[in-house]
């Protein structure tokens, strides 16, 4: 317990003030998310214009074109959960069809291979198919969150958990911190969107 105290308080000393703007807007994008409020998406754009510059450098080139595509998005997101339903009404939450989901698949596997190969060719990433991997699944389960898909939290679940890994490894310990909470808002936002999904269904 005492060693856990004293690497929280050095990763306190060593968070600059902007990666905690980023930490706050980034924590209240997914609670805000988890609860269905479509302002979750001001603070997730807010977060990853800090975190374009932020994994910048860490040498984290595609985290961080990433975090450009998340700020895209994020307006494409908001738009959609307050407009996007029948007669231009708040989106409900949906199940995703099968091919939907398999898809999804596809498609993060075959861009992981792709960022993967460009980032060991051209950038001097330590982590190359590490970052392309969670970063092509992000652009995925992003894409999911904005539709308003239920299995987009099984995705972030997986997602951020090897994100926590990441952060640890390029040292970058209260971003690891983060990602272990965003693990746990996760995993609680599946069941809450579960019940809201089945009660619309209903």
């Amino acid at each position: 317990m005492e060693e856990f105290f004293h690497f929280f308080l050095k990763a306190v000393g060593q968070t600059t003030i902007p990666e905690w703007m980023a930490i706050v807007s980034a924590l209240l994008y997914v609670i805000l998310a988890a609860r269905e409020n479509p302002w979750c998406w001001l603070f997730g754009i807010i977060s990853s214009a800090i975190y374009v510059w932020f994994n910048f450098t860490l040498r984290l080139y595609i985290d961080a074109g990433l975090s450009l595509y998340y700020c895209l998005i994020g307006i494409y997101g908001w738009y959609y959960w307050i407009r996007g339903g029948n007669n231009k009404k708040e989106a409900p939450v949906l199940q995703a069809p099968a091919k939907t989901i398999l898809l999804s698949l596809a498609v993060g596997a075959a861009v992981s291979v792709l960022l993967g190969w460009l980032s060991q060719e051209f950038t001097d990433s330590p982590v190359p198919y590490s970052d392309a991997t969670l970063s092509a699944f992000s652009l995925v389960a992003t894409w999911m969150t904005a539709r308003k898909f239920l299995e987009n939290w099984i995705f972030w679940v997986l997602i951020d958990a090897g994100y926590v890994w990441l952060y640890v490894n390029r040292s970058a310990p209260m971003t690891a911190m983060l990602f272990l909470i965003y693990v746990i808002i996760a995993g609680w936002a599946y069941f809450k969107w579960r019940k809201r999904c089945r009660t619309s269904n209903a």
